[in-house]
């Protein structure tokens, strides 16, 4: 049974939902504490899914039935765009570090730490919380989203052929 696709559609939803959620952050609703958890909620969950997606479909990767140039620019295409997002979910996770107080409180109160230790903590918990609230995160949610249409496109193609649509005959052909 081909368990990649019963796997590969939660997270590619998942990433879809938080990318549009990031691209079309209102200053109305980007302004509530919960919409940075809303919007992290999302990611966190499709990048976790991400993997066993990506685990079962190296199950098929040497099935004879499929292209294997085609296999591998999607499979490359699958752990680049699960990277990709990994990199931002760390990005939120360690700016939870200079939101959330009790956290900050906790290591700057720590005795067993280092001032120099301590002052490198709060400057990298300010440059991911800059990131984080900053615009460069549409652009990267265009990307991510650039890259799930490819990495789909690619996997149509590989499940149903070069004709299941437009988009993915397009994809197809940008790199065959």
């Amino acid at each position: 049974m081909n368990y990649h696709a019963i796997f590969i559609h939660f997270p590619i939803a998942l990433l879809v939902i938080y990318s549009l959620l990031e691209i079309f952050s209102f200053k109305i609703v980007s302004k509530y504490r919960d919409w940075f958890y809303i919007k992290f909620s999302f990611l966190f969950i499709g990048v976790v899914s991400a993997f066993p997606a990506l685990s079962t479909g190296e199950i098929l990767e040497d099935l004879p039935k499929y292209d294997h140039k085609l296999v591998e620019v999607h499979s490359s295409f699958a752990s680049a765009t699960t990277n990709f997002y990994l990199v931002i979910a760390i990005f939120y996770i360690l700016s939870i570090f200079s939101r959330e107080i009790k956290i900050k409180n906790f290591i700057l109160e720590n005795k067993n730490l280092s001032k120099s230790v301590k002052k490198i903590f709060l400057n990298l918990s300010n440059f991911f919380y800059l990131i984080i609230k900053k615009r460069i995160l549409i652009i990267t949610s265009i990307i991510g989203l650039s890259l799930i249409t490819i990495v789909g496109g690619l996997g149509g193609v590989l499940a149903s052929g070069i004709d299941v649509d437009p988009v993915a005959r397009f994809i197809y052909y940008l790199f065959f």
